[in-house]
């Protein structure tokens, strides 16, 4: 410990004001007192040379120093139980993190600069990376194969990351994956943007309740890269905010939520979800192929805004299918120009279709397909078509429900079941006008009713 002392004519705002005499009155001009403040202390620091700094004074790693001309270079403290430590370009990252940890966890700040990684970062689950600001902090890969690895230390999903994560940090350029995620529950990754990898933006193998959130994930090479890759994920996982742009996957197997995100310009907006998922209040435009593409999956699919999606006839907004594909809700979407179909039900069930709104294309096909899709309810839709399809479309679909729906403007049928189906009821629905007619009904055992034609 070192006495402190300072002498200055500085007066903080409100500070060593002395009144004229007691009693003044509002207004008065007081007297400033002119004379040298001198504080004297101890602090927790020693002179060094001039400088004064902390005991424990590492350049680039922990403490802090104030140099003879005022100069701070603060690099670690105590606070709230954590340890902070900042560092610049230059200083090795990977002994920062190890020696955080040694302490204890807490968060390593990254000043402005490019930090060009040669070797794989090791991120323990006590631990947050964080960048000052998210355009000027950039951890760059050089197109090697490396990645931030943030591994649990057992082979199972409870390692709790309680306080880890990333945080404004640009990342990029990295030829497997810019970040590999795996055995960890808890995580946030925030405010990060993501470039130019090879293959996966963030890989999570094996994860419980991570949280995605603000992040931008974009891709000057669109061939067999990912946004955000899950596997074998275990629990609920939330991806917020987030914008996604050329990748052939946006979002590959997540389980969870997905909210407020940007897709543009992918092959694949949500691809190949994993059990009961929620996407809604999303933007997903011009992808080549499908917006949303679902199997073996139970999809609650709300309140998205789906644009130019699907760039061929088998392409489209919404594919659900395969056997597994049960209970999924398709509500309050609104779908606009597509070149392939809007919603295409193959061998799903269950399945309720409503309140969704459809503005076409020249070239749309239909609003909806089905086939081998039993026990589906559409309802409460209202689409309008100019291409050469139907608007709704049956085949070896059975004990299915199209009830109060507004179709019109199609060129062939407003509804059209093929035969092989069976046992299908519409009712309610307003098909008037369609180029050819209302109803085309080659099924058995069809109920038809109280439709306007």
């Amino acid at each position: 410990m070192a006495d402190l002392k300072i002498e200055t004519n500085y007066i903080p705002l409100g500070l060593d004001v002395i009144p004229e005499k007691e009693g003044m009155a509002i207004g008065d001009t007081p007297a400033v007192n002119s004379t040298p403040v001198s504080i004297e202390g101890n602090i927790g620091g020693v002179m060094a040379g001039g400088v004064l700094q902390s005991s424990n004074y590492v350049a680039g790693i922990s403490g802090w120093k104030i140099d003879a001309n005022g100069d701070i270079d603060f690099k670690s403290g105590d606070f709230a139980g954590k340890r902070i430590v900042t560092i610049s370009t230059g200083y090795d990252i990977q002994k920062a993190i190890n020696s955080i940890n040694d302490a204890g966890g807490g968060i390593i700040y990254f000043l402005p600069g490019t930090y060009t990684l040669s070797g794989n970062l090791t991120l323990y689950t006590n631990i947050i990376l964080e960048g000052v600001s998210v355009k000027d902090c950039i951890l760059d890969f050089n197109s090697q194969d490396y990645s931030i690895d943030i591994f649990g230390a057992t082979a199972d999903q409870n390692n709790d990351m309680g306080f880890g994560g990333l945080v404004n940090l640009t990342v990029k350029n990295a030829t497997a994956q810019n970040v590999h995620i795996r055995d960890v529950k808890n995580l946030i990754i925030n405010g990060c943007i993501f470039k130019d990898t090879s293959v996966n933006h963030i890989l999570a193998d094996r994860v419980k309740q991570t949280k995605i959130i603000n992040c931008h994930f974009e891709n000057t090479t669109r061939a067999g890269s990912y946004g955000i890759r899950f596997e074998n994920v275990q629990a609920i996982l939330s991806i917020n905010g987030c914008y996604f742009e050329n990748l052939q996957y946006a979002i590959h197997g997540v389980d969870g939520i997905v909210t407020d995100c940007e897709i543009y310009n992918c092959d694949f907006g949500v691809y190949d979800p994993l059990n009961w998922l929620t996407i809604d209040g999303n933007l997903i435009n011009y992808c080549d192929d499908h917006a949303i593409y679902g199997r073996n999956c139970s999809l609650i699919i709300s309140n998205n805004r789906l644009f130019i999606n699907g760039t061929v006839a088998t392409t489209g907004q919404i594919y659900i299918y395969n056997n597994g594909s049960i209970g999924s809700v398709i509500s309050g979407n609104y779908f606009k120009n597509t070149n392939g179909y809007n919603i295409l039900l193959s061998s799903a069930y269950e399945v309720s279709i409503t309140g969704n709104t459809h503005r076409p294309a020249s070239n749309d096909r239909e609003f909806i397909k089905m086939v081998y899709a039993d026990h589906n309810v559409i309802t409460g839709n209202v689409t309008k078509g100019t291409a050469n399809y139907d608007g709704i479309l049956l085949q070896n679909s059975n004990n299915n429900v199209i009830s109060g729906n507004k179709i019109t403007d199609y060129a062939q049928y407003g509804i059209s079941i093929e035969s092989g189906c069976d046992r299908n009821i519409v009712l309610g629905n307003n098909l008037n006008p369609n180029t050819v007619g209302a109803i085309e009904n080659n099924g058995t055992n069809t109920e038809i009713g109280y439709n306007i034609e």
